[in-house]
This record gives C-alpha cells, structure tokens and sequence, in this order.
C-alpha cells in the first residue's frame, strides 16, 4: 500500500465519522474538498523542506533545569516527507495549544516562528529574502486550508472522543 491509499483510506473513515456527527452535516460538503485538497497539496517553492508532519505535545520532549526548558527533542519521524514547515506549525498550533490562548496569540507565535526561522537561516548564511511575512502568510493560508484543516481533525477525534463513543467514531 502506497501513501496515496492510506491517505484514501483515512479520508473514507473521517467522512463516515463526519456523516454521524450532526453539526457536521451542513459542513459535509466542504469537508470533502478539504479532504481531496489534503491528498493534492504539493510543498511550494521557497518553503518546502523535510516536514516531520506529527508535531505535538505528545510528539515533544522538553528537558528542564529550575522548572525552565533547556532543550528539546522530537520523536515519531515515522510521517516525514517532503512538504511545507507550515504543515508543522499548524498542526502543533491547532493540537497542542489551548484554544483560548490561541484565540488571543496566534499572529504572535506566527511572528515568533517566521523571525526564529529567519534568524536561523542568517545565521546558516541562507538567503531569507523570499521569506517575507506576506509570503508565509499566503503559505499558512494555503497549508491551513489544504493539507491541515483535515489533519488535525483526524487527529484531534480520538484525542476529543466521548470515553463511551470512543470505539464508534474511531474504530467504527
């Protein structure tokens, strides 16, 4: 089976997941052309690079001296492929940070990301100069709505799964 297939296959199974769960019925056919986006997003030039595509909080581990974090280290390099650091960002945003504090916070961990990404290319001496904001805006747009709206809904289902629906809307 190749990347395609599970992809189908994951896509089969969110819809009938979707079709079961009444407020999303009005959205069903907006979820299927997010989902056929997901399978036909293709990394853009500047932006592509090796994209871990699982980054959460259970995908991180954080060393910490006097309750202050040291360092860190990723796990699960199971998913990675070629594609957008924004598929990254967005998937840890949207599954790892309380949704309040993202509510009031997300421009500024987008600006926080593009300056640290920046100040890491001129330190590697890498020209940043197609990195602009304007541009990694229009790639988070086109991320967000292509590859991740479906992703983190996919994973957020048996994160948010009632304990007693839990077989049901994951399994079923």
């Amino acid at each position: 089976m190749n990347k395609t297939d599970d992809v189908q296959q994951i896509n089969a199974k969110l819809l009938k997941i979707f079709e079961r769960i009444d407020g999303c019925k009005l959205f069903l056919e907006r979820i299927k052309n997010a989902l056929r986006k997901w399978m036909k997003t293709p990394p853009c030039e500047p932006f592509a690079t090796i994209a871990h595509n699982d980054v959460w909080v259970n995908n991180i581990m954080i060393k910490l001296e006097n309750d202050k974090p040291t360092q860190n280290k990723l796990l699960d390099f199971q998913v990675c492929d070629y594609g957008s650091p924004a598929r990254d960002l967005l998937f840890f945003l949207f599954t790892s940070v309380k949704s309040y504090i993202l509510e009031k916070r997300y421009d500024d961990f987008i600006e926080l990301y593009r300056k640290t990404f920046t100040s890491i290319l001129h330190e590697l001496k890498c020209d940043s100069t197609l990195f602009f904001f304007e541009a990694f805006e229009k790639e988070l747009e086109y991320e967000g709505k292509g590859s991740q709206f479906a992703h983190a809904v996919f994973m957020n289902f048996p994160i948010f799964a009632p304990k007693e629906r839990y077989y049901e809307y994951v399994m079923g």
